[in-house]
């Protein structure tokens, strides 16, 4: 199933999220909340992040690259 981050649900849990569009310069971070909304009960969540950049595909060892596997980051329910 894929899913999109709600937009306004950083106000609704009480912080300030950085789009992951924001640049970086060396030296800096940011963070940023990712919030979504699943089925209830629904179990063994995981996420995968991934970029559509071309050129990426020739990187070796780079995630989209031919022979690379996918890493699933494992994703905690919190009760609402």
């Amino acid at each position: 199933m894929l899913s999109a981050p709600l937009q306004a649900a950083p106000a609704r849990i009480g912080g300030t999220s950085t789009p992951l569009t924001e640049p970086l310069r060396p030296g800096e971070s940011y963070t940023t909340d990712f919030v979504f909304e699943v089925p209830k009960g629904a179990q063994g969540l995981r996420l995968l992040i991934t970029e559509d950049c071309p050129e990426t595909h020739l990187v070796i060892g780079h995630e989209n690259s031919l022979l690379h596997k996918k890493i699933y980051f494992g994703v905690d329910s919190r009760p609402g």
